[in-house]
């Protein structure tokens, strides 16, 4: 069975107290083996994350500079990233509102520091594609072999009550999936908590979830993973039959 990313993306909240109790706590939890769960706190918290990183976790960071190296005050290299132990970055995240010129430059600095990028997009608007197209034109000219994941998150679902309705989501990743080809997979955000996973899993069309500010609480967290654990033996079961 393919791995099935759980990325938490903690945007910026935590402290040294929060996060070693967050920590603490998720250390003990079982870790289905299907799951590849991604942590992504403050840049001033990754090298404390990481050195407590349960085994099975990998770490990202929420976004990178455009620039190699330099006297660019404040910015933070995707160089810098891979060196404390990044493996993945987020681009592009709606909350940010960069431009698609800066999220260009910043997958070219990911990939030469050998992260890979989670490229984040969504409709403005429900039903708002044309929002998306300068985007996918971006995306659908990049070469195979360019290592890189869609995050879709319809910016009109991130962070509330009401997340898109499965049809809807199927809509779009049948948009989206027509447009981009050489994706290494397409990941969802907006909206998920733990009472519609079950739904957004059993469409099977995505290959992870990005969970917003609600990562960072280790109940949540603990009921994500018994989520998909628990739909982890159902798809093994159906397979074997």
């Amino acid at each position: 069975m393919p791995k099935y990313f759980l990325i938490g993306n903690w945007k910026s909240q935590g402290s040294t107290e929060e996060i070693h109790k967050f920590l603490s706590t998720i250390i003990r939890l079982s870790l289905p083996e299907h799951v590849r769960p991604v942590l992504c706190p403050p840049f001033v918290y990754l090298d404390l994350v990481k050195k407590r990183l349960p085994i099975g976790y990998s770490l990202g960071a929420q976004t990178c500079g455009i620039e190699t190296k330099g006297a660019f005050t404040g910015e933070i290299t995707a160089s810098m990233l891979q060196d404390i132990g990044c493996g993945y970055v987020l681009i592009g995240h709606a909350e940010r509102k960069e431009s698609l010129e800066v999220l260009e430059q910043q997958m070219e600095r990911a990939w030469e520091a050998n992260l890979v990028p989670i490229f984040c997009l969504g409709e403005e608007a429900p039903s708002a594609w044309y929002s998306l197209a300068k985007k996918i034109s971006y995306l659908s000219s990049l070469p195979a072999s360019a290592p890189f994941y869609i995050a879709y998150e319809p910016i009109w679902a991130i962070g509330g009550k009401t997340p898109p309705s499965c049809g809807y989501l199927t809509q779009a990743f049948q948009y989206l999936k027509s447009h981009l080809k050489f994706t290494q997979g397409f990941i969802y955000g907006g909206g998920v908590r733990p009472e519609n996973l079950k739904e957004i899993l059993d469409l099977n069309i995505f290959n992870g979830i990005l969970i917003g500010q609600a990562s960072f609480q280790h109940a949540i967290w603990t009921m994500l993973l018994e989520i998909l654990e628990i739909h982890g033996k159902v798809q093994s079961k159906t397979t074997l039959r």
